[in-house]
């Protein structure tokens, strides 16, 4: 992922969202340019991937950067209900931060799995981008990414 993010030119915007599996961590002032100050856990290796291609690529784990009460923070709960974590990240372009006004989980929401899910859907509320305000020319592009790794599969075919 890291090199198709490097391919596209800088002008181009990128969202990419998805299950991290990572933990970002809390109170690490030394990565504010990619992740805000509202986040759960302590940071895991997953984690340092996802900071580290964020860095690389010039983008902003959104979904750290606006204050809510935990349980709008949180996006995955196990099956059994107790155990609950943040998991899954909505990255931007540096360049659009500005341009979201909100961001947060929405528990309860039909997530649209017919075998239902454990994740919860994140949510971002934007502004409308003007071509003046990225300084992108008519006709380039936003890039949007989901990421999602499978499960394992067991057995055989």
């Amino acid at each position: 992922m890291q090199a198709l993010a490097e391919r596209l030119p800088r002008r181009d915007l990128l969202i990419v969202a998805g299950d991290w599996n990572g933990q970002t961590g809390r109170g690490d002032s030394t990565n504010s340019h990619l992740i805000g100050h509202f986040r759960l856990g302590s940071r895991c290796g997953n984690g340092a991937r996802l900071l580290n291609f964020a860095d690389q690529s010039r983008l902003f784990v959104i979904n750290t950067g606006f204050q809510h009460r935990n349980k709008h923070l949180l996006t995955w709960y196990s099956n059994n209900g107790h155990t609950a974590s943040h998991i899954d990240y909505i990255l931007v372009s540096s360049q659009i931060r500005s341009w979201v006004h909100g961001s947060g989980s929405m528990c309860g929401a039909e997530t649209g799995n017919a075998y239902g899910s454990d994740h919860v859907l994140i949510t971002v509320q934007a502004g409308q981008l003007s071509d003046a305000e990225v300084g992108t020319a008519a006709g380039d592009l936003v890039y949007v990414y989901y990421v999602h790794y499978p499960a394992p599969q067991t057995g055989g075919p």
